[in-house]
């Protein structure tokens, strides 16, 4: 019902009073006394605000798709139906993996068994269909893969806005198209040093290919043409790059939300650019072997308090594979029987590096040119360690940063 006249003004002789109230408290008790006038007077206004805070999380954790989160039992069917196929979504994403694998076979399959190429593939190496099948049986491919699949929790959050979080959008074979999309990849030729620098230029891959066409006899006394198949997985960050400002605060915030970071203020993406950084151990959630975090804690060996650890440990058994971090250049390998023991640091550029400490086997060379998740170490117990585990540092502009914040 709308307020008279009479009424408002009232209101506005409520307020006025009230105000007034705060300025004479601040005058005679400072600033906490007028804080405790204030709260006397609007704590309604103030009661409701605080809560609209602490639901906030709450609020948005209700908005997120519903493919992750389904739906508390209820008789509505149409809410049963979409609860049913959250749970079959929730299957297929458990399939992600083998999804990948899948990708990658296929990929070889066509472009080497098959010598077809889909759409994705280097156009220099395109040509009509008869010299492709006369030329089929005189071409090697060495495949290299580039990368691997990404945390679980990123591609569900991609391909939930890839699919406008819209559960019914959802299915296996939309799953397998992303899929595919994530993992493009590129045939050119190989590049033949040694051929090309051979005096005899009957030898080199040109007149190889050109001698393609000609008769069997020909064909099978030519050298056989070398071609590059390169499969790339796509990272988070490179993906996100097609994405829209609003699209991508989404997924980051689904990403937090699945991996239980919530309201988290540490950093998904770091400013360098440089993207998220894939874990040491890409069998296992690094979590669950986290036994060490970083900052102050006390020293395991001595006992001492007020020791600060500039990274984070994470327990293996001796002999495990470390991998790359992120794509970059080893800049450091050493062997020390102290401290850091055997240790790798790879420059990603951007001011970033990362280290990975008290590994039993080292197996790169400093300068050596790194691909994320290659295999770099072995894990160990050398140097200043109580057993088997991997120390893992994050090191931004020369300083080191907390790597929970970098790691997927």
């Amino acid at each position: 019902m709308s307020k008279s006249g009479a009424q408002r003004l009232g209101d506005v002789a409520q307020l006025a009073d009230a105000i007034r109230r705060i300025i004479l408290a601040a005058l005679r008790g400072g600033w906490q006394a007028a804080l405790l006038e204030a709260a006397k007077r609007f704590w309604p206004y103030i009661l409701v605000i605080v809560l609209v805070i602490i639901m906030l999380p709450v609020i948005i954790f209700c908005c997120l798709p519903s493919m992750m989160f389904g739906y508390d039992s209820t008789s509505d069917q149409e809410v049963g139906d979409l609860t049913a196929q959250a749970e079959t979504i929730a299957g297929y994403y458990a399939q992600y993996e083998q999804y990948c694998t899948q990708r990658v076979e296929e990929i070889q399959d066509s472009v080497i068994n098959d010598g077809e190429e889909e759409a994705q593939s280097s156009p220099d190496v395109s040509s009509s269909e008869d010299s492709e099948e006369d030329t089929s049986e005189n071409v090697d491919y060495e495949v290299v893969i580039e990368g691997g699949p990404m945390e679980q929790n990123w591609f569900i959050a991609l391909y939930s806005v890839h699919c406008g979080n819209d559960l019914r959008n959802m299915n296996e074979e939309s799953i397998r198209s992303y899929v595919a999309d994530t993992i493009p990849y590129t045939v050119t030729e190989k590049e033949e040093e040694e051929e090309a620098a051979s005096s005899d230029p009957a030898q080199t891959v040109e007149e190889a290919s050109s001698q393609a066409g000609e008769s069997s006899s020909e064909a099978e006394g030519s050298s056989p043409s070398e071609m590059l198949l390169t499969i790339t997985y796509l990272t988070p960050e490179q993906i996100l790059e097609s994405f829209s400002e609003t699209d991508r605060n989404w997924a980051e915030l689904m990403y937090k939300t699945l991996t239980g970071q919530g309201s988290s203020s540490s950093v998904v993406f770091p400013d360098t650019g440089t993207g998220q950084l894939a874990s040491p151990f890409p069998d296992v959630d690094w979590r669950s072997v986290l036994t060490s975090g970083y900052g102050s804690r006390t020293d395991p060996i001595t006992g001492e308090p007020g020791n600060f650890h500039t990274g984070i440990d994470l327990a293996r058994p001796t002999g495990t594979g470390i991998y790359a971090a992120e794509a970059g250049t080893v800049i450091t390998v050493k062997y020390n029987t102290t401290g850091y023991g055997y240790h790798v640091i790879i420059d990603h550029g951007n001011g970033l590096q990362t280290l990975y400490a008290h590994c039993s086997e080292l197996l790169v060379s400093e300068g050596q040119q790194v691909q994320r998740g290659q295999l770099i170490a072995k894990v160990g117990e050398t140097g200043r360690a109580t057993g088997p585990h991997c120390h893992f540092e994050v090191r931004l502009d020369g300083e080191d940063v907390d790597p929970t914040g970098y790691l997927s």
